[in-house]
């Protein structure tokens, strides 16, 4: 296979994935950019926040069940033998208890987070909680079509739900004033929770006869995923990815405390806008995983690693350019609520670079079942990153150098794992324990 058609191939199932995907996400942001137009400042606060810690949710325990049950998939269609029906079964069960047993939870203590910590109060709890189950399952969903290399459905299943919530959102800008005044920021919260549902929903319609679920056989020994299996992704992918959003919403809560909530709210409204410039390298990961499981050779998933970073790096570059291009409309638009953030952005973009290279690496850990190395090189980028932005905190400096420590944090963090690339490429047996 030579590298332009391994270019190619990505490429393809990148923008085939990206064009109903990119609206999903353009819809996920929207709903902060209207609640700006629309909400006060304590009341856009809240909102997002509420979301930034539905993130650390979503970003960590979703995230491990997406590649969970991406690998997982991927190794049953192409595999199918006894034992991977039997895991991916009980991974079935297991997914679906965490997702209600995290619910709970974070419906539970979601006064402490709030009230406690960041002195502020929402009656939208349960909403809270509700949307991240629905998120959760999707991320399954998600996880099982990628896993079967069913990238367009789901892009299309995507673009649906994504394009009938900024329908929602266009309504509420034009004729919703009232709404907010009456609802404040639950109405927001109302509308993700519709869009997570409808999702759900669309992808159970779209993937209740696909190739894993035929393959498996429900004959009523349905069991939790053995520790074992468990071990060797689904934890390490958890903690792996807790360590960065834990760690960004103890940077938000650093904020909170000694900045004031308008400046978590600005930091965590700035991640939010960044999310979607890692859209594309995040996916070009997902995407390469199943040919990495696939791939015997070290130098074949090397070629795929390499072509992976190529894409993503160069998606990087383009949404860095259109930040610039569009830095003034940026700050009208989220003047009520902060001044010039455009300034914040244009440093913190500068993390997407490695943090393009970062992923692709992370799924070849992945791939290799060396997920546990992978949550301690995510550890240590937490520790290295906490300790620069307390001290930058602690001595009372601007939020934009809260920015640079962000972007210092994953050149570290690139620089660790390309350290264990090198040496994973001159020995076959090495392991980091």
């Amino acid at each position: 296979m030579t590298t332009i058609y391994r270019l190619a191939l990505i490429l393809k199932k990148t923008i085939t994935f990206a064009m109903g995907n990119v609206v999903s996400r353009i819809a996920f942001v929207s709903v902060s950019l209207v609640a700006a137009q629309l909400c006060g400042q304590e009341e856009y606060a809240i909102l997002v926040l509420l979301i930034a810690t539905f993130n650390m949710v979503n970003g960590s325990l979703g995230f491990a069940i997406f590649t969970t049950t991406s690998k997982s998939t991927a190794t049953l269609v192409f595999q199918k033998t006894e034992k991977d029906k039997e895991d991916f079964t009980s991974w079935l069960l297991t997914a679906l208890a965490l997702a209600i047993s995290v619910s709970v939870i974070c419906y539970q203590f979601s006064e402490l987070f709030f009230g406690k910590l960041f002195g502020i109060y929402s009656s939208g709890y349960g909403v809270l909680a509700f949307f991240t189950f629905l998120s959760l399952a999707n991320f399954f969903l998600m996880g099982l079509a990628l896993g079967q290399d069913k990238s367009g459905q789901l892009s299309k299943n995507e673009f649906l739900s994504g394009t009938l919530l900024i329908v929602m959102l266009t309504v509420v800008y034009f004729f919703g004033d009232s709404w907010v005044s009456d609802h404040g920021h639950h109405i927001f919260l109302y509308m993700l929770c519709f869009f997570f549902a409808l999702s759900v929903l669309i992808n159970v319609y779209s993937f209740k006869n696909s190739d894993a679920i035929r393959i498996i056989k429900l004959d009523g020994k349905l069991k939790l995923a053995p520790y074992n299996h468990l071990k060797k992704s689904a934890i390490p992918a958890f903690l792996a990815n807790l360590a960065v959003t834990l760690t960004n919403w103890l940077i938000l809560l650093l904020l909170a405390q000694s900045q004031g909530a308008q400046q978590a709210g600005k930091f965590a409204t700035a991640l939010m806008i960044i999310n979607i410039a890692l859209y594309v390298p995040q996916l070009v990961s997902n995407i390469v995983l199943p040919k990495l499981v696939q791939a015997k050779e070290k130098q074949e998933k090397l070629n795929f690693l390499k072509s992976s970073a190529y894409i993503g790096v160069s998606f990087g570059t383009i949404s860095w350019i259109l930040l610039y291009l569009l830095s003034g409309i940026i700050n009208d638009v989220y003047k009520d609520q902060f001044s010039n953030l455009s300034s914040l952005l244009l440093v913190m973009f500068i993390a997407v670079f490695p943090i393009a290279i970062s992923k692709v690496i992370g799924q070849l850990l992945l791939s290799e079942n060396r997920m546990k190395l992978g949550a301690k090189f995510n550890l240590l980028w937490s520790v290295f990153y906490l300790a620069i932005a307390s001290v930058l905190l602690y001595i009372d400096v601007p939020i934009s150098y809260i920015g640079y420590s962000f972007v210092a944090s994953y050149i570290f963090l690139l620089s660790i794992q390309v350290v264990y690339l090198k040496r994973w490429l001159k020995s076959e047996s090495y392991y980091c324990y």
